[in-house]
């Protein structure tokens, strides 16, 4: 419904008309200039555009919103004045035109306070993201550390038990008897099976065979 009122007021705008003279002033907006006739006219507009330009948008319903539609009518004026003058009797027209588009879409509701501004784009959150990489294992072959490469003493994969020490120290005074730990003379024989100690093996005695 919005197009459909749209291409009734641009109909009654092109309907107006001089008091005095009864001439339309919107005969000149109608259709671009010709380009035979005045080749200058593309040369000075960039963007031209005319009154039926704007009927066969709406028609054709391109028209997103109401600012891109009164748009192309400040294009069409302002591409009047740029060419012709402000004192030329087309700019004179064209200000006439304007003020009658205001008053046909004001009364049609489209005035411009009914007319909804666009929204500013909104900002877009910087994200930043952070990940953590695990540390790749060494590769086969690879250069040892500076502790090994620096000839440091191997960490030993075990320690010895405690037991281990006490046990040496026991065989040491077994075998050194009086004498003491390991690093002393070992004592004669003929001591050892005189005084045998406790705990070692005494000889058997032979029994004498029977009759």
């Amino acid at each position: 419904w919005t197009f459909r009122k749209l291409i009734s007021c641009t109909k009654s705008v092109t309907t107006l008309k001089d008091p005095a003279t009864k001439r339309r002033l919107c005969d000149i907006f109608l259709e671009k200039p010709s380009p035979e006739q005045y080749p200058d006219y593309y040369e000075m507009i960039e963007k031209p555009i005319a009154i039926n330009d704007i009927l066969r948008k709406c028609r054709s319903k391109m028209y997103t919103n109401m600012i891109e539609y009164l748009d192309d009518w400040k294009l069409m004026f302002a591409n009047a004045k740029k060419f012709n003058g402000d004192s030329s009797w087309v700019v004179q027209d064209g200000k006439s035109v304007e003020k009658e588009l205001e008053r046909i879409l004001k009364k049609n509701g489209f005035g411009e306070e009914n007319i909804p501004k666009p929204s500013p784009p909104k900002k877009k959150r910087l994200r930043i993201k952070l990940t953590l990489k695990k540390p790749k294992p060494p590769a086969a072959g690879a250069a040892p550390s500076t502790a090994a490469a620096a000839g440091a003493a191997p960490i030993p994969s075990s320690i010895p038990k405690k037991g281990l020490k006490l046990k040496l120290s026991t065989a040491g005074a077994a075998l050194g008897g009086a004498g003491g730990g390991v690093g002393n003379a070992p004592p004669s024989s003929s001591a050892a099976l005189a005084a045998p100690g406790k705990g070692s093996i005494r000889p058997r005695k032979r029994r004498k065979p029977g009759p």
